[in-house]
């Protein structure tokens, strides 16, 4: 299967976030004196999901490039093998994965209300075992 998430290069600042105006902030810009490694230090302080917008354009988050590289490539592990999961149970797609890693808690979910031609994902990770339901239910507030 393809990767189809890549993430997005340092000069292409001028690609517009997946989601706009979303109120848990994931996709906005980082404010002026707001640096990446700031804000993952306070997520990862007080066990926060750092959220994630996907695109066939790249992916968008704020805690920095590396982890958008680490999360690009679980989430396209994830997406790989839901998708075989699904071709072999003939189901269509599989609308989110939830996988936990020791204490850390990885999931993707597809936004709904995306267009079915260009399929956006939200994407989450967390260092801790975050109960799926209320981690769904935070990506699910994020769309």
């Amino acid at each position: 299967m393809e990767t189809l998430i890549e993430t997005e290069s340092s000069d292409s600042a001028e690609t517009e976030p997946v989601e706009k105006n979303n109120p848990n902030g994931f996709t906005e810009p980082i404010t002026p004196g707001e640096v990446p490694s700031s804000v993952l230090k306070e997520a990862l302080d007080n066990e926060t999901p750092r959220l994630f917008g996907v695109s066939a354009h790249g992916i968008r988050g704020r805690t920095g490039v590396e982890e958008e590289a680490a999360i690009a490539r679980d989430l396209n592990a994830m997406k790989d093998g839901s998708e075989a999961i699904g071709e072999e149970l003939g189901m269509e797609t599989i609308g989110y994965v939830v996988m936990y890693d020791g204490n850390t808690a990885i999931a993707y979910r597809y936004d709904s209300s995306s267009s079915p031609r260009d399929p956006h994902l939200i994407g989450a990770m967390v260092n801790r075992r975050m109960p799926m339901r209320e981690l769904l239910k935070v990506m699910g507030d994020a769309v």
